[in-house]
């Protein structure tokens, strides 16, 4: 995804799609980025082609990119939106406070037939089912991919599951029981709306959207998302996590 949330690492890798010839070298450079960042790009360890960046402060990086193959050299850029989480909002009954995905696109008809289907799967309960009924061991390790913008083993401050959590004094302790769910709804308002596998987990953070510097920009792009979600490592964020969950890597083969 070119949407992604504060803090949280985005990887590019070069490409040749005009022929067949192989990339000789490949130099990514960090064009631009939002005043007072001081992110860089890092190389990918074993992956020369590859290069990461984690944006540091919410705005517009844009990436250069330059291949040498044996025909030519080719130039390009690519536009990474750096943005925090704002939640799905209006789910299980509970209403999302501005800002969230319900609170202004729930007059929208194709918005509401997706998430009439959405509210009703497996992703969007996982984390209620299993905070109700799963198994003893679940934990906060389990969460990082049941919720919305619970950060992977990495310490970012971009209004994720885990952020508000700790703002509303939220803690979980296990194990799960019939009464958790409920109480986070009673207790914890504010919490459910990033309390599911949301709108954000495929379309990227999205709280510069409603207007803020750069909105229509990653409007434009979180619209986009839906083209990339034929991208594999979309699904590939939770489902690529040997040895327990192999969904990615059976499909692969």
């Amino acid at each position: 995804m070119n949407v992604i949330a504060k803090g949280t690492y985005v990887y590019l890798s070069a490409k040749n799609i005009g022929n067949t010839d192989p990339i000789t070298t490949a130099t990514f450079t960090l064009q631009s980025k939002p005043g007072g960042s001081v992110a860089v790009l890092e190389a990918v360890p074993g992956q020369p082609l590859w290069t990461m960046l984690k944006p540091d402060v919410n705005g517009q990086y844009v990436v250069a990119l330059n291949i040498v193959t044996s025909s030519g050299t080719h130039d390009t850029t690519l536009t990474i939106y750096s943005s925090d989480y704002m939640g799905v909002g209006n789910f299980d009954g509970v209403t999302g406070q501005f800002p969230s995905c319900t609170s202004c696109h729930s007059s929208n008809s194709w918005f509401t037939d997706i998430y009439d289907e959405w509210k009703n799967t497996g992703h969007a309960n996982i984390f209620n089912t299993q905070i109700r009924s799963g198994a003893a061991y679940y934990s906060t390790a389990c969460m990082k991919c049941h919720t919305t913008g619970y950060d992977h083993n990495n310490a970012a401050s971009n209004n994720g599951f885990d952020d508000v959590a700790l703002s509303l004094g939220w803690t979980w302790y296990g194990p799960p029981h019939p009464t958790k769910w409920d109480s986070i709804k009673t207790g914890f308002p504010g919490l459910v709306k990033f309390a599911t596998i949301g709108c954000e987990n495929c379309h990227g953070a999205a709280s510069s959207h409603p207007g803020n510097l750069s909105g229509n920009a990653i409007k434009g792009n979180i619209s986009q998302s839906d083209m990339l979600l034929s991208n594999s490592g979309n699904c590939g964020q939770c489902h690529d996590e040997p040895y327990r969950h192999n969904r990615y890597a059976q499909w692969e083969n």
